[in-house]
């Protein structure tokens, strides 16, 4: 793939990312810390996982983080590399993901003074172009991040770290998925394995919104 396509690639991820955020974020979220969607006729929702949920999670990440760790190939050599290994290697063939980050760093510092500089704008009543101006920049320097946000999201993909948050969102789903019952919310998977046998559409869409719901919370 050319950098061109690349570049295409990660702009239409970010694209995508981001109109997925304003629909289900904006629009669905929030009722009592739930997105509720609908599913072949059936209504869902997620929900953010209770203290007890979050210390199973808690025992779930131990679990698999040293799972993961150990986990070889058939010749013997360590399936998944860590994410300062991975920097590394990338580094070695041309990528440095530490200029991202730099680079993303950059421009939240630029985003966060507009903000002030719009914030200022609007209590001295400036004229409705200074502060299109001003909110078009910061448009713009939103959208660089995003990008960023990706392409870094695609490098690191394969990462021991990134596998064991997707395993933990997956994880979180299982436990915080219900679906409407004769008016009541019930769980929708009883056990981890029927999880796993479910409709992978269903467990898509459910983990999309759970990744928004817990966008200001930690696991």
């Amino acid at each position: 793939m050319s950098l061109e396509e690349e570049k295409i690639k990660f702009e239409k991820l970010a694209d995508e990312m981001q109109d997925s955020i304003n629909k289900n974020f904006v629009e669905s979220l929030i009722k009592n810390n739930t997105i509720e969607f609908d599913y072949d006729n059936i209504k869902y929702h997620v929900r953010l996982p209770t203290f007890k949920e979050k210390q199973e999670v808690a025992k779930k990440r131990v679990e698999k983080y040293f799972a993961l760790l150990k986990e070889k190939d058939s010749e013997g050599n360590y399936i998944y590399k860590l994410d300062v290994d991975l920097r590394k290697l990338y580094k070695e063939r041309g990528m440095d993901i530490d200029i991202i980050d730099n680079d993303f760093t950059a421009l939240e510092s630029k985003r966060r003074l507009l903000q002030e500089k719009l914030g200022q704008a609007l209590k001295d009543n400036k004229s409705d172009m200074e502060l299109k101006a001003y909110k078009d920049e910061i448009e713009t320097i939103e959208k660089s991040q995003r990008e960023l946000t990706v392409k870094k999201a695609v490098l690191l993909e394969f990462s021991l770290e990134n596998q064991l948050l997707i395993y933990l969102y997956t994880y979180v789903t299982f436990l915080t998925t219900e679906k409407l019952v004769e008016d009541k919310w019930v769980r929708v998977w009883p056990t981890y394995d029927l999880f796993e046998q479910e409709d992978e559409m269903l467990i898509n869409r459910a983990t999309g919104h759970i990744s928004l719901l817990l966008a200001t919370e930690s696991l």
